[in-house]
């Protein structure tokens, strides 16, 4: 009887092997070279490429509640509904587009609101042909819409800055690419700037308000979804969600299918990050170690076109101290050694387990911790490390195996 379950239990380790190998390819190793750092700003007269710099859109239907200096309330006034909104674009500056390119990602900004438009991850292929083809660059925007955008939330009063153009100044220090944007709107002096980290997925955002009201806050428009860079595209649209943790408490997410079209939920802070998400890859946003985290985390269910759900909105609201916001952005895949260097238990941004979720996640991330250092310390394919993993929990679980197997054995010699 023993000698086929040892048959059958090495059979079965290598179908783990085979198919591991088939599921789980090898990720495509990034350049280790450092790529140029260019970008396509212009002189005054310049103009940026429609398609480098895809135009802002809502694909939620706005909320037209008063905005007041509150978080709730604030939170309330969606795009259309925000009195910026009847304030022209400027013309005496050219629409433009930053490009900045990193060893591990190239980050587009625009001038027109300061707002991150793209991220496309160079070490990442996107699949096409059910899997069978690799084409370009995985990118994590949506054609047409932005990753992340800003508004000003004060007494009174919304104000969006995807109506202002801004002018742009670029600096490098230390490695470090810095792109300035500033402008005035609302007669204060408004200044984001972001800071793209070598050989990283992060980006530091600085964001500065002169003049604005002591109870104000910053704005910060998650991306509504992702361009999916999977063979099954469908598939890869259910796993679309948005998390947070409280500063006190566990992460916990909000997928878009629980919500309807136009299903509002406010998460009440401090929050230490949040974040929108697909199967693989994801855009955080923290706040800086020591500083306040976020106010409220809103999320609104968006229009589906088709039964899965893959649009919503949401918006965390940073408070303004002294007329200033930091933030940490993570734009790049779920690996756990990079999410987990932010600190923060930025690795638990894709929550999961439900109502066990704190028996089952520190158990899930005490296994993860297993398997890399197995990885790092015998250097074989995650297919070898799956078999040998389970060789070594089915040794641990001899014992119990075994009396088992006798307890087994004694019953059916009494029956």
């Amino acid at each position: 009887m023993e000698p086929r379950r040892v048959v059958l239990a090495v059979i079965l380790m290598a179908a783990v092997l085979v198919v591991s190998s088939i599921l789980f390819p090898t990720a495509p190793t990034v350049a280790k070279n450092g790529a140029a750092i260019t970008d396509t700003l212009a002189a005054a007269g310049g103009s940026a490429s429609a398609s480098a710099t895809p135009s802002v859109t809502s694909s939620v239907a706005p909320s037209t509640a008063a905005p007041t200096a509150t978080p709730s309330t604030a939170m309330g006034a969606g795009a259309a509904g925000d009195s910026a909104a009847l304030t022209p674009v400027s013309a005496a500056i050219a629409l433009d587009t930053a490009v900045v390119k990193t060893t591990r990602a190239i980050f587009r900004t625009t001038n027109r609101g300061a707002a991150l438009v793209s991220a496309e991850l160079t070490g990442y292929r996107a699949l096409r042909d059910r899997g069978r083809v690799k084409g370009e660059n995985v990118e994590l925007a949506n054609p047409g819409q932005r990753l992340l955008g800003f508004r000003l939330a004060g007494p009174g009063d919304t104000v969006r800055l995807d109506t202002t153009v801004f002018r742009s100044a670029r600096a490098e220090e230390g490695g470090v690419t810095t792109v300035t944007y500033s402008a005035t709107v609302r007669d204060r002096a408004v200044s984001i700037a972001y800071s793209f980290l070598p050989d990283s997925y992060r980006v530091n955002i600085a964001a500065r308000v002169e003049g604005g009201a002591a109870n104000s806050f910053l704005l910060v428009d998650l991306p509504q979804g992702f361009r999916s860079s999977e063979a099954d595209p469908e598939e890869d649209q259910t796993h679309l969600a948005y998390a947070f943790k409280e500063e006190a408490g566990g992460a916990d997410g909000i997928s878009f299918s629980s919500l309807d079209p136009g299903e509002k939920q406010i998460e009440s802070g401090p929050l230490g990050w949040v974040v929108a998400k697909n199967k693989y890859f994801l855009l955080g946003v923290l706040a800086p170690k020591g500083q306040p985290g976020f106010a409220e985390l809103n999320v609104t269910g968006g229009v589906r076109e088709a039964k899965a759900a893959t649009r919503a909105e949401a918006t965390a609201i940073m408070p303004l101290t002294n007329g200033a916001a930091n933030l940490e952005i993570y734009a790049g895949p779920q690996e756990f050694k990079r999410l987990a260097a932010m600190g923060r238990e930025f690795e638990t941004s894709n929550p999961y387990g439900g109502w066990l979720q704190g028996l089952v996640q520190p158990f899930a991330t005490m296994v993860i911790k297993a398997l890399l250092w197995m990885k790092a310390t015998l250097g074989l394919s995650y297919g070898w490390i799956l078999v040998l993993f389970g060789v070594a929990v089915r040794i641990i679980l001899w014992p119990l195996n075994q009396r088992a197997m006798r307890s087994s054995m004694a019953m059916q010699r009494i029956q």
